[in-house]
């Protein structure tokens, strides 16, 4: 059987797409209720929680049980069964209680081989927590009888605020008679009305608080919101001092604050964070002064931090061989925040160096101007080029999360893939277009993330070379509080070229697929067409990837992977070329900075004479 499934991914790369879209499927809908105890691996008593007739309460008795036992220390050192079924309890207690159930009972079972004990009782009810005997080793499993009675309603909801804030636009937003009491919402509520006043007013302090009362015999409760008194004030001066080398003008620039505004502290703390951001400043403290007269003054103390870095980088992978990286870098060359960076990157197959000059805050906070250099030689299977580029680009904020940007480029290079050696000058004008919401550019565990390109190219050189260069690729990250914590990631890419045929095209701007960042398994750039041993690359690519990531302890981790694409020879993708599939496990070991990722990739479609057994990949951050 063994033999037939691995025959059938070798053979059938419609199979393998099928196979892997199931997989998507069922690890998109597996959402874990709770966690599982294996034996030989866990320590825990087993349990059962008996409670009819409400499933959403049984399921977060559990929840809230469960997670208590993988992180609570203190039951997780009891070693009598009796203390931990009292522990266990009043956990189920509290559960209870903040769901609306005041009036609930639990009764605990110890469960042995041949008899069992039993210990009930309300709110105070406790299990029996007498001394260990010696005939307590046989205790297997607990049993947890729920009745939690009636559920508590909201009877009534007050507010005490101050005359300023309209009470009537709060009740909107509020927790409402005739709900259930439960006491997250309740405190969920005085978060969401603090929120509400922050936003719509400019009250010097905001200090929202609740006060409860119940009902036993009418299963009823009641809440009163209440905010303390404060005066509402604007900024009055804006104050930064500490700075020895930054210019005054830029740091201003980033506060995004302005005398005689209305204040708000979440405006000066996005001020306070918006110092940091700059990556000049390693400490910032915030001061705010007393109101008077309607105004409160804001102070920021920063302290610099060196503007300077030297980098430095190995690697290795089994198709481009060991490689060497080596950066320079300084934040603040002329003393209003430019930064000057300077990278190279040398292998058996290609060497660059790089410079970048950004300049930021270009005519708006938003705005960052780039101007960018580069010199490189490539000797691929697939051509070999020597290049020269300059250009720049300017990026602009939309959103927190939406980034854009336009720019040229010139690019004079010479390229040989058919052993003829052609000269192109290419001016491009580059845009971008970037939605990013994952938490951690080189290890992101949430979100997503989707890019667009688009290029249109002139060759100065070659009046009919003219050519429009697009790309677009996703990704999207999911965690799961289980074991391992695993994460599943999934990324899709493709693009086409449209203007001229694929062999008019400089080889060295075709799309190659292949590789450590593409298909693992295959080598370097060779997933398309194969002429005299070498690729020639596409119009037109399509790559997906599905990861999934287990954490083991804090510092290690296990990868497995599926990897897929190709690059067409034609513009429209609209062919019969099947892609072409890798599969393969591999180690991470995280450090604060980024994971040092080992990945072995294998060809599920290995061609004769192409493709190695596998292929080794060491690098610094995540394949995607």
């Amino acid at each position: 059987m063994e033999s037939l499934f691995v025959l059938i991914l070798q053979h059938s790369p419609a199979a393998i797409r099928w196979l892997s879209g199931l997989m998507v499927i069922l690890l998109l809908a597996w959402r874990p209720a709770y966690a599982i105890d294996i034996p030989f691996l866990s320590s825990h008593i087993p349990y059962e929680i008996e409670l009819q007739g409400n499933d959403s309460l049984k399921d977060q008795i559990i929840e809230d049980l469960e997670g208590q036992r993988s992180e609570n220390l203190t039951l997780k050192n009891y070693k009598d069964p009796r203390k931990i079924a009292r522990f266990e309890q009043g956990i189920i207690e509290r559960t209870l209680r903040s769901q609306g159930y005041y009036s609930g009972t639990v009764t605990v079972t110890l469960v042995k081989e041949s008899v069992a004990e039993e210990s009930s009782g309300g709110l105070s009810g406790q299990a029996n927590t007498g001394e260990l005997q010696p005939g307590d080793s046989q205790i297997t499993d607990f049993i947890y009888q729920v009745e939690p009675g009636n559920r508590f309603f909201i009877k009534e909801v007050n507010f005490e605020f101050p005359s300023e804030v309209d009470i009537e636009k709060l009740r909107e937003l509020s927790v409402r008679p005739g709900q259930p009491f439960v006491a997250a919402k309740v405190l969920e509520n005085v978060e969401f009305l603090k929120k509400a006043v922050l936003d719509s007013y400019c009250f010097y302090k905001v200090n929202v608080s609740y006060e409860a009362y119940i009902e036993p015999g009418k299963y009823q409760a009641g809440v009163t919101f209440k905010m303390a008194d404060s005066p509402q004030v604007n900024i009055g001066h804006i104050g930064i001092s500490g700075q020895e080398s930054i210019t005054d003008e830029y740091l201003y620039s980033k506060l995004s604050l302005e005398e005689g505004q209305c204040f708000k502290r979440r405006k000066v703390d996005q001020a306070k964070l918006n110092l940091l951001k700059t990556n000049l400043i390693g400490s910032a403290d915030t001061r705010i002064g007393v109101p008077e007269e309607g105004k409160v003054d804001v102070e920021f103390n920063v302290q610099e931090r060196f503007h300077r870095t030297i980098k430095a980088g190995v690697g290795y992978s089994t198709d481009e061989g060991p490689n060497i990286s080596l950066g320079w870098e300084h934040r603040n060359i002329l003393n209003g925040g430019q930064k000057l960076d300077i990278s190279s990157r040398f292998s058996e197959v290609r060497q660059n160096v790089n410079g970048e000059f950004e300049v930021p805050a270009f005519g708006s906070p938003d705005n960052r101007l780039i101007m960018e250099a580069s010199v490189s030689n490539e000797e691929l299977d697939s051509y070999d080029s020597e290049t020269i580029l300059a250009g720049m680009r300017l990026e602009h904020r939309f959103s927190e999360h939406w980034l854009g940007s336009a720019g040229t480029r010139f690019k004079y290079s010479l390229v040989n893939d058919t052993g003829v050696t052609e000269e192109f000058g290419l001016l491009s004008f580059p845009f971008q277009l970037k939605w990013e919401t994952t938490d951690d550019l080189l290890n992101p565990t949430r979100g997503w993330s989707v890019i667009g390109n688009v290029s249109p190219y002139l060759d100065m050189l070659d009046q009919e070379i003219n050519f429009v260069k697009s790309s677009a690729s996703g990704s999207i990250y999911f965690t799961f509080d289980t074991w391992l914590r695993p994460t599943l990631a999934m990324r899709a890419s493709a693009g086409s070229i449209s203007g001229v045929g694929n062999r008019d095209l400089p080889a060295d701007e075709r799309f190659y697929v292949g590789g450590g960042g593409s298909v693992r398994g295959y080598p370097y750039q060779t997933l398309s067409t194969i002429e005299d041993d070498d690729p020639v690359g596409g119009s037109s690519f399509q790559e997906v990837s599905v990861e999934t990531r287990f954490r083991i302890g804090e510092n290690w981790g296990l990868v497995t992977f599926l990897d897929g694409g190709y690059a067409f020879e034609d513009a429209s993708q609209d062919v019969q070329q099947e892609l072409r599939w890798g599969t393969g496990i591999g180690i991470r070991y995280y450090t604060l900075f980024a994971p040092i990722r080992a990945d072995v990739g294998i060809p599920l479609n290995k061609r004769e004479s192409v493709d190695d057994d596998f292929q080794l990949y060491i690098s610094i951050g995540q394949a995607f």
